[in-house]
């Protein structure tokens, strides 16, 4: 199910699932008005598997597997491996010293992604200037290792509002000539009212998205 999450709320995806079914002469209406139900259980799993292959047929043309491995009140871990063009070190190199330009500033404090920077060093800030004079101390780097491994430590978004604790990584794996495979790890530890369980899902979507705005711009020059 996790595999499925994000892909299947695309637009493009439930566009290519209607067509599928139109063909095998489903009507997939209801099913995207979220009031789908079909008392034939062959209907039932024809539908499965029409989702599931769209899921994974997009998947592997992107080159991403995605997922959360275990979810819990007290946290969660997500994984992404995103194949990307380019050599780890172009791509270690944009990861870092660009991240400004390729961050969603959707998901910043100032809406502007070039107020971004990241301090290469332990103990460097991953932060984000603030039109006040203000600061935001997104995370915190604690292991470099130049077109190898990025590991940052902390709360992003939302979790810095809680009880919780973080630790990203980025591991970089020359793939074949002139690939890389970006293996993206977050493990999120604490407390929060809800459970932590109950944010795992949108901080994995949102760092997936994170990811794939890396991915365009090293491959296209543009996120």
């Amino acid at each position: 199910d996790a595999l499925c999450w994000v892909p299947c709320r695309l637009l493009g995806l439930v566009q290519q699932l209607r067509e599928y079914c139109r063909i095998t002469a489903l009507d997939m209406t209801p099913l995207t008005h979220g009031t789908y139900d079909m008392d034939s259980s062959s209907s039932h799993d024809l539908t499965f598997a029409c989702l599931l292959v769209t899921c994974l047929l997009v998947f592997a043309t992107a080159g991403i597997r995605a997922d959360i491995i275990d979810s819990a009140p007290h946290g969660f871990t997500s994984v992404h491996d995103v194949t990307i063009k380019a050599s780890p070190d172009r791509v270690f190199t944009a990861m870092t010293s660009e991240v400004s330009k390729w961050w969603d500033p959707d998901h910043s404090y100032s809406g502007d992604a070039g107020n971004l920077s990241m301090q290469l060093e332990a103990g460097g800030c991953f932060c984000e200037r603030l039109a006040d004079g203000g600061i935001v101390e997104h995370l915190r780097v604690v292991f470099v290792r130049p077109g190898s491994l990025l590991r940052l430590s902390g709360g992003l978004g939302p979790l810095q509002t809680m009880g919780a604790a973080g630790s990203m990584e980025f591991r970089l794996e020359a793939r074949g000539e002139g690939e890389t495979l970006l293996k993206y790890k977050y493990v999120v530890g604490g407390y929060y009212a809800d459970g932590l369980n109950s944010v795992a899902e949108p901080v994995d979507q949102v760092q997936l998205g994170q990811l794939l705005r890396l991915k365009r711009y090293v491959e296209e020059g543009a996120p």
